[in-house]
């Protein structure tokens, strides 16, 4: 998920919910980055901004 909307397309805007319940989640640096930017992040950031509770290593 920290890859790829949710919709599946990098620029598209996830509706159902996605946006409020994001917006929620994340300080208010983090969810406007995401939203504004489109930009993807890795493993350690959605750690960071407390989108996952644990990163494991790739088997």
């Amino acid at each position: 998920m920290a890859k790829r909307a949710a919709s599946g397309e990098k620029g598209s805007i996830p509706w159902g919910g996605s946006i409020p319940r994001l917006a929620r989640s994340l300080s208010k640096t983090d969810f406007m980055l995401l939203l504004l930017t489109g930009d993807t992040i890795d493993a350690q950031e959605a750690l960071r901004m407390g989108l996952v509770s644990k990163v494991v290593p790739h088997a």
